[in-house]
């Protein structure tokens, strides 16, 4: 069973598996959007997006809109991504230096 966490006029977001499954419904149908389940080596590798994948996506395109429409907003939204991109993979370079990236261990 699906929860609703996002709507606006021309689409919702749902929950599928939380924290792992999504879909974004729109007029065409529903767009799902999988990230990892599990952790990476103990499920034997990648099976969806990885946080950071998205960002890079998010932030690639923020760029792209505020090229052709230029606002305070977009700058505003493209250095909180940023910001978040960074604290995740300043994350990732911790765990690895503690021998723990890609396993369920804090």
């Amino acid at each position: 069973m699906s929860k609703e966490i996002y709507e606006t006029k021309n689409s919702k977001v749902n929950v599928i598996k939380e924290g792992h499954v999504y879909e974004v419904v729109i007029a065409s149908g529903a767009v799902p959007i999988n990230f990892q389940d599990g952790a990476v080596k103990e499920v034997g590798g990648r099976n969806g997006f990885q946080n950071e994948e998205l960002l890079a996506i998010l932030i690639d395109r923020m760029k792209f809109l505020n090229t052709a429409v230029p606002c305070t907003e977009n700058q505003l939204a493209i250095f909180r991504l940023e910001s978040a991109l960074d604290a995740l993979e300043s994350r990732t370079a911790n765990r690895e230096a503690r021998g723990v990236e890609g396993e369920n261990k804090a």
